[in-house]
């Protein structure tokens, strides 16, 4: 009987003493170095000093999409890659094909995340060695994980929702953005150096265009959702902090609530419209925003994570609403207020709003249009209350 014991406990610590679990580093990491994002000194006219310049949107959507991005990275001479997976095989085909053409390929990514079935960082050392290409991981920085995705190319650089891996072609929605402005180039190119030896980032050095994580990305996005004033339109994978929350369900288009025993609902000027992926954890959402405008995508998976305020600021990003994304990641957002871009967004964002047939409603008792007679009947909005008190 002791034999059998001490063979379940070697078991359970050769599990967690493995290296593509990634559960030692994640309580190595917890402790991370955390910047109080609360006490970063936002000015008051932040705004006035973001830059203005055109933009290229792409999605995955698009069939053509792939033979373009391969062809910018195959023709330059540098890349510099931040991205916390780099599995997809025809990625990394392009990669090699680059640095055996003589391209300074460098490379900082996620040496090990708890959900990985494999080491993507060991995996990515393996496939490059013997080349020129450098690999480094993040075991070095101080923030618990590398969750941001850009590129830096001769001609300009990339920031994307999407990482690397096989998924993000066949079965994620994801955004990419290109651009050649210079200015956001050498704050994208300070980022990663800085990165790549492990130094700390002065934020004055950076175009109030990108937002960095965890330096001033919480301060930011809460001045700009607080100050929305006509909508906010989103797409995002995952949200689970209780002030974004709180912020956003103050904001919402449309309210049921009860009055001497009648249901009524009560519309304002203000829109608010989400998507999100079909998760158990995402059915829960619509409750907490009291509002009909919530939508959950089932395919392709939702892994965008864009928001649109007020029709004017487009917000491409790597991160999710959660703690760890804001305040312990180095995570990467870009903020543009390009009409043609957020046009070209929102038109993708309708495709996929339409797309979806019905609403989602609390506990999926309710479709599109539910008469007010249905809900007085039911009742059942009066459950809707035990999933806020869970957070307050």
């Amino acid at each position: 009987m002791k034999k059998i014991f001490f063979l379940i406990l070697l078991v359970i610590f050769a599990y967690f003493a493995s290296p593509w679990s990634g559960w030692l580093r994640f309580f190595e990491k917890r402790g991370a170095n955390v910047i109080n994002d609360y006490l970063y000194n936002l000015s008051d006219n932040w705004k006035e000093w973001l830059l203005s310049f055109s933009w290229f949107l792409y999605s995955n959507i698009d069939e053509d999409f792939l033979t373009g991005y391969k062809d910018s990275l195959l023709n330059s001479h540098v890349l510099l890659l931040q991205s916390y997976e780099i599995s997809d095989p025809g990625i990394l085909k392009t990669f090699k094909n680059a640095v055996d053409s003589g391209t300074n390929l460098r490379i900082l990514t996620e040496s090990s995340r708890p959900y990985q079935w494999i080491n993507a960082f060991k995996e990515l050392k393996t496939y490059f060695q013997g080349t020129m290409a450098q690999i480094r991981s993040d075991e070095h920085l101080s923030t618990q994980y590398l969750h941001d995705n850009f590129i830096i190319t001769s001609s300009g650089f990339w920031i994307q929702t999407a990482d690397l891996s096989t998924d993000w072609l066949t079965k994620n929605r994801d955004y990419f953005l290109f651009s050649d402005n210079p200015q956001i180039m050498t704050s994208l190119r300070y980022i990663f150096e800085r990165d790549w030896i492990g130094d700390e980032i002065d934020a004055d050095r950076i175009e109030p265009n990108l937002v960095v994580c965890n330096l001033n990305c919480r301060a930011i996005i809460t001045d700009l959702i607080t100050n929305a004033k006509e909508s906010i339109v989103l797409q995002m994978e995952d949200i689970s902090d209780p002030s974004i929350y709180a912020l956003l369900s103050e904001k919402p288009s449309e309210i049921v609530y009860k009055e001497n025993d009648y249901w009524r609902i009560v519309t304002w000027d203000f829109e608010f419209k989400a998507i999100f992926p079909n998760s158990k954890d995402n059915k829960l959402i619509a409750d907490v925003f009291w509002t009909w405008n919530v939508r959950l995508l089932k395919k392709p998976n939702s892994h965008t994570k864009m928001m649109v305020i007020d029709h004017k600021w487009l917000l491409i990003w790597s991160m999710n609403f959660n703690h760890e994304s804001l305040d312990t990641n180095r995570e990467i957002w870009l903020l543009i207020d390009d009409p043609t871009v957020i046009e070209r967004f929102l038109s993708w964002f309708n495709e996929d709003w339409r797309s979806m047939d019905r609403y989602y409603c609390p506990y999926g008792w309710c479709d599109e249009g539910a008469s007010l007679d249905f809900l007085n009947k039911t009742k059942k909005w009066e459950k809707r209350w035990w999933f806020w008190d869970v957070f307050y």
